[in-house]
């Protein structure tokens, strides 16, 4: 007999063993199976996501023309609407022109003032003239009365023989050196046109 080094210790038990029958397909045409489904699964997936993609777009075009249509309806009814308002003011502004235009036509003129005589006009010079000495003294009055004191109280201590309180002529006597006659000074003081 040959040498049997060469085989494994096992080997009248792995003769002996059983053969074991195949029953299902074999793991290798499983495997290669399902490898060959992966595309076609994906191939489906894509087309029927191509199908709902095609279908939304379909919508959405269709919702997007009725929406057009509205719009162009509406814009055409207010474009009508602003059409006639703008004819309708137009109207309205030539009616206003017109009615001026007219009312201008018979309008009776102003009368003119008067012309005055040369006594009314120097009448009306001096009034004007004794409106703004009166303006200017209540304006005096008022800023003295802002300033020092009010002016009737003054006038009071002038009255009361005050000696610290000089008439306005005396100071002007001593400021300029010039005596002033009793009648200028109540021509001073008196009304001056």
């Amino acid at each position: 007999m040959a040498s049997t080094s060469n085989y494994p210790a096992n080997l009248q038990e792995i003769i002996d063993a059983p053969v074991e029958e195949v029953t299902g397909p074999r793991a290798a045409k499983t495997k290669a199976i399902a490898t060959m489904a992966i595309p076609a699964d994906a191939a489906k997936a894509a087309k029927a996501r191509t199908k709902r993609v095609a279908a939304e777009k379909k919508a959405h075009k269709k919702a997007h023309a009725d929406f057009k249509r509205q719009l162009k309806a509406t814009r055409k009814t207010l474009s009508q609407i602003w059409k006639e308002e703008r004819k309708k003011d137009r109207l309205a502004k030539q009616a206003q022109k017109a009615d001026k235009k007219a009312r201008r036509k018979t309008k009776a003129p102003k009368a003119k003032a008067p012309k005055l005589t040369e006594e009314e006009k120097l009448m009306k010079r001096a009034r004007k003239a004794y409106e703004t000495e009166m303006r200017r003294r209540v304006k005096f009055m008022r800023q003295f009365s802002e300033k020092y004191m009010e002016y009737r109280d003054f006038l009071r201590l002038d009255q009361k023989g005050n000696s610290t309180i000089t008439e306005w002529h005396e100071e002007a006597e001593e400021e300029f050196g010039v005596q002033l006659s009793a009648e200028e000074i109540e021509l001073e003081d008196g009304f001056v046109c």
